[in-house]
């Protein structure tokens, strides 16, 4: 029998991984650009009285739409973070210094004074580690 290390598919694990921690960039994004939509929207239906009731009726669903989406986001990030405060120190250092604050591995080496194998090997674990908490491991398929 092969040990859990052995079967684990790094490829897909650390994919899964990595969107995970990228979703968060864009849901982020995506709610200021749909804030802005809406504030234009309601800019360029200013002008016509006899359009007003449809267009009211009109914002008050894209509001409603806007609230629900929020409210799945807010649950997802609740619970991302939760699972991501469950990591150590320095695996939740790491994440945040790559995916968060976007450094690169070069800034990563000097942050943490480690070679750049060694900060791509921390690197790959903590992402590792965080697939394990979010149960999003993936593994090889026995033979």
């Amino acid at each position: 029998m092969q040990s859990l290390e052995k079967m684990l598919d790094e490829k897909k694990t650390v994919k899964e991984v990595q969107a995970h921690l990228k979703i968060f960039e864009r849901l982020r994004t995506r709610i200021q650009i749909e804030d802005t939509i809406l504030r234009k929207r309601e800019d360029n239906n200013q002008g016509a009285a006899n359009s007003r009731d449809y267009t009211i009726d009109r914002n008050i669903q894209t509001i409603s739409k806007i609230d629900k989406k929020n409210d799945e986001i807010d649950r997802y990030q609740e619970w991302f973070f939760k699972k991501f405060n469950e990591l150590r120190d320095f695996d939740r250092s790491i994440l945040l210094s790559r995916y968060l604050y976007q450094l690169d591995i070069e800034d990563m080496c000097e942050k943490y004074g480690l070679g750049e194998k060694k900060v791509r090997e921390k690197l790959r674990n903590a992402e590792i580690n965080l697939a394990y908490i979010l149960e999003c491991v993936y593994f090889r398929k026995q033979r």
